[in-house]
């Protein structure tokens, strides 16, 4: 574990068949996650250097 260069995975999941379906990589470690209702977008905020990044669900 590293705690100077941080980094995280925000991880895709397919709840139905139980799976990962995609794995992103962040500059850091996610502190907090939202999406949008039709589950088109997710909002990551990352804490250690107060980002905040948007994925698109692809």
């Amino acid at each position: 574990m590293d705690f100077v260069n941080t980094s995280g995975i925000l991880a895709v999941v397919d709840a139905e068949k139980q799976t990962v379906s995609r794995e992103i990589a962040l500059p850091g470690q996610p502190d907090s996650v939202a999406v949008s209702k039709d589950g088109k977008y997710a909002a990551v905020v990352l804490i250690q250097n107060e980002t905040l990044n948007v994925f698109e669900r692809g």
